[in-house]
């Protein structure tokens, strides 16, 4: 029992006090749970701290002296409840964060209450955060009627980078592994479970396309065999871009089986999400020699050894990194008379002078134009000091 009595004294003599009796826990706190006790003290030492900080106030005819002894309370009862629970949460990546509807991986351990029950669908609360709304859970607490609902074990949580996003509907390569059990079956088609990616509702979730893909490598999944990813491109290859309609030139290599097909015009495959950009003519860099249109592509192999950006070769933009001979003077792009504005260009300014702050920087000798002068975009500024 916790007693507390606070005097002030006013300006006509007359001594008030409030005498504040509480206990704790609470008659009606929950204890059915180490994380619910230690959060609800907390909460139920600041609630009376504040009732003591009203009372204070209520009983003193000084409003000034009341304040002041508000204050006081204030500090020492703030002091108490640090000093309190300090060495409870000394183990916690963020004490402040318990409770507050995310899941922390850091809090998510019996010493800090696994995260004030955050980390379970059945006993979050929503607070700070709507539960599961952007981040996932990482179920571990063994007193959650709802542990065994989570693919996440203890074992992952010291194995995988975020636990909480095993099976939230989108692929992460670096949970992509037996260790993390192949990200809750997230990167698989045939076992992703679109229910568990609310994010905007965007419909990102279990697609392949501009923001998502699969990379099943997962050996008891029954498509397995229908994805082009394999374990070995895991640690060479973006495998969650390969084969989503976008040519990605770290991908554009035989280790990635040439980005599964995006690069090459003829093998491209177009998704039906929303997004108008897939295998747009003039993004491609056709190299794969099985592909049959590779021969109607001006890329080569060589190019991804000397040049930059490959897929921006002939693109209407100058690009000095691939303004040399190895790279085709970049397709024409640096010289205005060679330059030739793509069917796919971004905006209406390619090929133009304004778009080019390079000046197009014309180095081909072989072009018509070779030499002659073009002046850089600048702005200028005068200003009259008379004015």
């Amino acid at each position: 029992m916790l007693h507390t009595t606070a005097h002030t004294t006013p300006d006509h003599n007359t001594t008030h006090s409030a005498n504040i009796t509480t206990s704790y826990p609470p008659p009606t706190a929950s204890t059915h749970t180490s994380h619910t006790t230690t959060s609800e003290r907390v909460r139920y030492d600041q609630l009376q701290h504040a009732r003591r900080v009203i009372m204070m106030m209520k009983t003193s005819s000084n409003r000034w002296l009341g304040l002041l002894g508000a204050a006081v309370i204030m500090w020492s009862s703030a002091s108490s409840v640090v000093a309190t629970t300090s060495d409870q949460f000394d183990a916690c990546d963020a004490a402040q964060d318990i409770g507050n509807g995310r899941c922390n991986m850091g809090n998510n351990i019996e010493e800090c209450g696994f995260d004030g029950g955050d980390c379970c669908e059945c006993t979050c609360e929503d607070g700070e955060y709507t539960c599961g709304q952007y981040y996932g859970y990482a179920c571990i607490d063994p007193d959650a009627t709802c542990v065994d609902d989570d693919a996440v074990t203890v074992d992952m949580m010291e194995n995988c980078y975020d636990p909480s996003r095993i099976g939230n509907g989108a692929c992460d390569s670096l949970l992509n592994n037996e260790d993390c059990a192949y990200d809750g079956g997230d990167c698989c088609e045939c076992t992703c479970d679109p229910s568990r990616y609310p994010w905007y509702d965007s419909g990102v979730g279990c697609q392949t396309g501009m923001y998502g893909g699969f990379a099943c490598i997962d050996p008891d999944a029954p498509c397995v065999d229908d994805d082009i990813v394999t374990a070995e491109m895991m640690d060479l290859c973006s495998t969650g871009q390969i084969g989503n309609g976008y040519c990605d030139d770290s991908n554009n290599s035989p280790e990635c089986a040439y980005d599964g097909g995006d690069c090459c015009e003829c093998t491209c495959e177009s998704h039906d999400d929303g997004y108008e950009y897939y295998c747009e003519p003039g993004s491609f860099a056709c190299i794969d020699p099985e592909a049959e249109c590779v021969d109607d592509d001006d890329n080569t192999a060589e190019q991804y050894e000397h040049c930059g950006w490959v897929t921006r070769i002939g693109d209407g933009m100058c690009d000095d990194e691939n303004n040399k001979e190895e790279c085709g003077f970049d397709g024409g792009d640096c010289c205005d008379c060679t330059c030739v504005v793509p069917s796919s260009a971004w905006s209406d300014y390619a090929c133009q002078e304004v778009y080019n702050i390079n000046s197009f920087d014309c180095l081909d000798t072989s072009a018509s134009c070779y030499g002659e002068e073009h002046l850089s975009y600048e702005l200028s500024f005068s200003w009259d000091d008379n004015e």
